[in-house]
């Protein structure tokens, strides 16, 4: 589906079709936040689906993201902002963006002061265990969204993503902030929400690539007995 498209589900699900209650830019602003809803859903069960990638060479113990990765005390960032950082590898020295190996995580600077990890987030700046100087990092992130609020409008065909057959869940989530302004509880809808929100949750389970659904992790220590 389309912006336009989810524009016009949305209204035909609050039935208002013309700006008389609801204005065009209070319908926008709706359909954002059900979109906004519609990727926290997804990434939630499968943060891959919006992965992006994101490299720095850190040149001590500390590197603040802020102006590149998040956004700066100005509001400007070097990039798409991020929303969660999913994972930080250590790049190989050779090519083709291989990694050497993922660093481990931890909450707070006193865990990774103590050595039980490799790095922390704090606010906007990466804290590591250890000088990190001429090592190149690969900051494997998910971004904020790029569709502008304008583009939720009737006709408009601007792109979403790859999971156009869920995208009925965007004017859902959009519809029930009508509800809750509108003070009037739709049982009929809100069980259509939980309904597409299972099939969401069934989807990307099973992964867009059924065969890695077979896939079975080898048992430590196992191995092939051939039969003579």
């Amino acid at each position: 589906m389309r912006t336009g498209e989810v524009y016009d589900l949305f209204r035909s699900l609050i039935d208002e079709p013309d700006e008389t209650f609801l204005t065009l830019a209070q319908a926008q602003l709706m359909c954002d936040l059900g979109y906004r809803e519609f990727r926290q859903t997804v990434t939630d069960i499968d943060p891959e689906i919006y992965v992006e990638r994101f490299f720095i060479t850190p040149s001590g113990r500390e590197f603040d993201l802020a102006g590149t990765l998040f956004l700066s005390a100005a509001g400007v960032a070097g990039t798409n902002p991020a929303q969660r950082i999913v994972r930080i590898g250590q790049v190989d020295s050779g090519a083709n963006d291989a990694l050497a190996y993922y660093l481990v995580p931890t909450q707070t600077p006193v865990q990774v002061e103590n050595l039980e990890g490799d790095f922390c987030l704090q606010n906007t700046k990466l804290i590591f265990s250890g000088r990190m100087s001429s090592n190149t990092l690969r900051i494997e992130y998910i971004p904020e969204s790029t569709i502008l609020s304008t583009a939720w409008a009737n006709g408009n065909a601007t792109a979403i993503d790859n999971l156009a057959v869920h995208h009925p869940l965007i004017a859902l989530y959009a519809a029930r902030y009508y509800m809750i302004r509108d003070g009037a509880p739709n049982t009929t809808l809100i069980a259509q929400l939980k309904e597409k929100e299972e099939a969401l949750k069934a989807y990307l389970s099973v992964g867009r690539s059924t065969d890695s659904s077979h896939y079975i992790v080898p048992i430590r220590g196992y191995s092939k007995v051939v039969v003579s």
